[in-house]
């Protein structure tokens, strides 16, 4: 592609194809970022749990050891919105499973009624 600028207009030569050209007049920056969005849509605001502290880590043993942690974080009263159990929680590796002997459903269904309980 070729751009050339002169005072008044510029001219844009393309070898093949269709371009697609958005101008963005303002004349305020504020309006040139509501002009964009106008054009590709608005952000999606993220859950509000995802903007909070997170803990993860590979290695948790089991579903006492992520309560353990759990405990650790309220007892020093730093804050912990959610916490990450990689890929320790699945049965041989295979998703939306858990390890039957680490981490039986009902560990985790106390596990986590706990956790709700406590906003996080």
């Amino acid at each position: 592609m070729e751009v050339t600028l002169s005072a008044d207009k510029a001219t844009f030569r393309v070898t093949g194809g269709i371009i697609d050209l958005y101008v963005f007049p303002g004349p305020t920056p504020d309006s040139v970022i509501r002009q964009y969005h106008s054009v590709i849509g608005y952000p999606a605001v993220p859950p509000y749990w995802a903007l909070g502290f997170h803990q993860c880590r590979w290695g948790y043993e089991d579903t006492a050891a992520v309560r353990t942690v759990v405990e650790e974080y309220r007892k020093h009263e730093l804050p912990l919105d959610t916490i990450w159990s990689d890929i320790d929680y699945m049965d041989e590796k295979k998703l939306f499973t858990l390890d039957p002997e680490h981490y039986r459903e009902q560990d985790m269904q106390e596990f986590l009624s706990d956790v709700h309980a406590n906003g996080q």
